[in-house]
Order: structure tokens, then sequence, then C-alpha cells
């Protein structure tokens, strides 16, 4: 049992270990999952603002965590901050153009080389791929629970 525990490990810290976003030469996962939430939140509620506070609920990550984030998504052109003029401790985040423009060229980007990688395998190993590792993850999460208890 060690012997597969060791080989799981081996591969998860393989994946840890790529840098696919220097590779790739497209936006750090954190700051895309950002622009994906603004975008959803400005399409499915037009006109209505998004706070820090919420984007921080939905990641289940610190408003300090978010706003350094936000600061380099900021710096780049991609969203914009507003400060609630009644409550200055609220602050409203929007997606720009230029935040939709670099949203989408980055999926493209993942979209193409993720075409590509999984080119190398036959279709039924990319679901059995995706039932397994969407099997692993629901046997770790349950376990977890379990010890939480």
């Amino acid at each position: 049992m060690l012997e597969k525990i060791n080989r799981q490990y081996n591969i998860i810290r393989k994946l840890k270990l790529l840098n696919l976003s220097d590779s790739l030469n497209i936006l750090p996962h954190g700051e895309l999952t950002i622009l994906d939430i603004l975008w959803k939140a400005s399409e499915s509620h037009p006109g209505q603002y998004i706070t820090v506070s919420d984007i921080a609920k939905q990641l289940g990550v610190t408003r300090p965590a978010i706003s350094r984030t936000l600061r380099k998504l900021e710096m780049k052109g991609c969203i914009q901050r507003l400060t609630d003029r009644q409550d200055r401790r609220i602050t409203y985040v929007l997606i720009t153009e230029d935040g939709r423009t670099a949203l989408n060229e980055n999926i493209e980007i993942i979209t193409s080389f993720m075409n590509r990688v999984f080119s190398h395998f036959e279709p039924n190993e990319i679901d059995e791929y995706f039932n397994l590792s969407k099997k692993l993850v629901d046997s770790i999460t349950e376990e977890e629970k379990l010890l939480l208890k």
C-alpha cells in the first residue's frame, strides 16, 4: 500500500511543480479564477456589483489574500475597484473590457493546450481519467469529513 501512496504522491508533486502559467504565458490560476467569477457575475446580474468579501467567500479565502490578487489584476487593467460612497469599508469589483479579453484569450490558450495533451489519449482513456479523478477526490473528501467529526 505504501508503494501506491508514494506513486500517487509523486504524481501530485510533479503536477504541482508544473508552471503552466509561465510556460503558456497566461495569467496565474488565482487571477483567472477571479476574472471568471467577475465575468459570471456580470453576465448573470448585469449592473449589479460584486464585493471583495463576496469573492473571498466564494473562494474560501481571506479578504487580504483576495486584495493582493485584485491589486495585480487592477495593475494589468483587468478589473476596476469602486468604493461604496455610503460605507467606505465596502469595495466593489468590476471586470473591465481588457479583463474580458484576457480571460477569453487565456481560455483559448488553455483549451488548445489541453486538446493537444488529450490527443495522446484514447477517448475512453480520457473518460476513465476524469471518472477516476472525480472518484479519488470524492473519496478523499468523504474521508476528510469523517476525520473532522
